[in-house]
């Protein structure tokens, strides 16, 4: 027998005896088990349902928003001249405090106008003293004057009643006239002297006053050579060094209010109509609910219908990523309004839509799974109008406390821990954060399961054992669940809603529920 031949013997072998090591495994281990679905027994398809549950907790609107100063003060020089010390924090980056030092310009020019003018006050006060004697004495010479023409008239008087008995001649007569008359005019002349020297004595007050006021604006001058930090803040620029020089009104350098911080955000405008109407029901703003409860109930009715016709098209999801919101949705009394309705009324010399509905939010930065927190209030517009562009409000939060900052754990949400305020990190303009505002409008919502869902915002409930389709008005999406409108003729709370995948489902078509089986 070759060797080729007994290959092919032990190769057979060796293949009869894997086959029969498998046969015997098979026998050895036995059939496996294979669960059985349940019999679906006169073609009726078994579907698994929930209920549908009512939404109470309002709807969280998730926004991205960028951190931006909440004010940023340029100084300028107020005065010229070359910079003879600039401070060492006085750099970008670098904090300083209200009241240091920044820049200080050369003060010699200044020091030497400020001695000029007080030289000058103090010559005005001598000119002025010098005058006030010169009055005084025409004061004395005009009291003499006054006796000696006193005198002359006396002796005129007598004069003329000899001369009428022709005990006097006629030159004693006009001898006294004369007398009379010098001194009359020397008295006219010190009485004209005397006004003179009083308009002399108010044209140099005034010249005092005048150099008084330019060695006020001197002394300005001279303090405005320090260039003082009005607040606590970062130097965020600066564009001054030793020994440059500047002229007045140049920027020196830029300083950032680190002490309140501001975050830039946008809302669509049917977020903006949730805000108004949770405004709308906050305490202190409604009246006795038994006098106006039917009034409240009309309002209710009317803000529901007032969300249903805002979202009746594609309407945006409650995101900054979402679509643009309609043209259609325009201001009317704080919500939304079909485009040609009449505008709302005044509210305190205000349009109400002007007037911002503040509302709690919640700033979020991830960083190294963790997120830190931050608490805001949104508060106001960011400008007077809507985004061309996007067709969205543009919005600021204002963070009364940058240093306030919780943190928790990506992997454990719901332990928080506050941190200090030297411990990092801090808000820094420019961040890219997550905002969580809170709204309660008072409209009926849902809560419906994301695997509900079907294309189109479709669902399928069952009632009576049939299937029937509605189509949902969606106001917000979550990771496991959405948020809809509960509309009269809708979805309701209470209704079966279809989890299971359907095939090929049909309006009317005959179900039953696994848990009925």
């Amino acid at each position: 027998m070759t060797m080729k031949s007994l290959g092919m013997i032990v190769q057979s072998v060796v293949s009869l005896l894997i086959l029969a090591a498998g046969i015997y495994g098979y026998f050895l281990m036995g059939e496996p088990e294979v669960s059985k679905r349940p019999t679906n027994r006169g073609g009726i398809t078994v579907v698994v349902t929930e209920v549908v549950a009512s939404h109470q907790e309002g709807l969280k609107i998730n926004l991205d928003g960028v951190v931006t100063p909440f004010r940023q003060i340029e100084i300028a020089a107020e005065v010229q001249g070359r910079i003879s010390f600039k401070a060492e924090n006085c750099r970008k980056g670098l904090e300083v405090n209200k009241g240091d030092v920044l820049i200080e310009i050369d003060p010699r020019d200044y020091e030497l106008d400020v001695r000029r003018l007080e030289e000058e006050l103090e010559q005005a006060d001598a000119m002025i003293r010098e005058l006030e004697v010169e009055i005084q004495t025409a004061e004395n010479q005009k009291e003499l004057t006054s006796q000696q023409l006193a005198i002359d008239s006396r002796q005129l008087d007598r004069n003329q009643r000899l001369s009428t008995t022709a005990a006097a001649s006629q030159s004693e007569l006009d001898v006294a006239k004369r007398a009379e008359l010098i001194t009359r005019n020397a008295l006219q002349e010190i009485t004209d002297k005397q006004n003179l020297l009083r308009q002399r004595l108010v044209r140099m007050e005034s010249g005092k006053d005048l150099v008084r006021a330019n060695l006020e604006k001197s002394n300005l001058a001279l303090e405005r050579t320090k260039i003082i930090s009005p607040i606590d803040g970062v130097v965020v620029d600066e564009s001054a060094e030793k020994d440059g020089y500047v002229q007045a009104g140049k920027p020196v350098v830029v300083i950032q209010d680190n002490s309140q911080l501001d975050v830039a955000c946008k809302l669509h405008m049917r977020q903006m109509h949730w805000l108004w109407q949770s405004q709308e029901q906050r305490p202190g703003k409604s009246v006795d609910s038994a006098a106006t409860g039917k009034e409240s109930d009309e309002r209710k009715r009317t803000a529901s219908e007032g969300a249903d016709s805002a979202v009746s098209g594609q309407l945006p999801e409650a995101s900054v990523g979402g679509s643009p919101a309609t043209a259609n949705d325009v201001l009317q009394d704080g919500g939304v309004r079909i485009e040609g309705s009449p505008s709302g009324p005044d509210v305190s010399g205000q349009t109400r839509g002007y007037k911002f509905p503040r509302a709690e939010a919640t700033i979020t930065f991830q960083l190294g799974g963790t997120a830190y927190e931050w608490t805001g209030v949104l508060d106001r517009y960011d400008g007077a109008g809507m985004d061309s562009k996007t067709r969205m409000v543009p919005c600021r939060i204002h963070i009364d406390d940058p240093y306030k900052v919780t943190y928790r754990s990506l992997s454990d949400p719901t332990a928080k821990t506050a941190l200090g305020a030297e411990q990092p990190p801090t808000l820094m303009t420019g961040m890219f954060v997550g905002v969580q505002v809170d709204a309660n409008p008072p409209v009926p919502l849902i809560r419906v399961p994301q695997k509900a869902i079907h294309p189109g915002d479709a669902v399928w409930i069952v009632k009576d054992g049939e299937l029937h389709r509605h189509v949902l008005k969606i106001a917000t999406s979550a990771v496991d669940d959405v948020i809809a409108y509960q509309e009269p003729m809708g979805l309701q709370a209470g209704d079966k809603i279809v989890v299971s995948p359907l095939a090929i489902p049909v309006d009317g078509m005959k179900v039953k529920e696994a848990s009925q089986l």
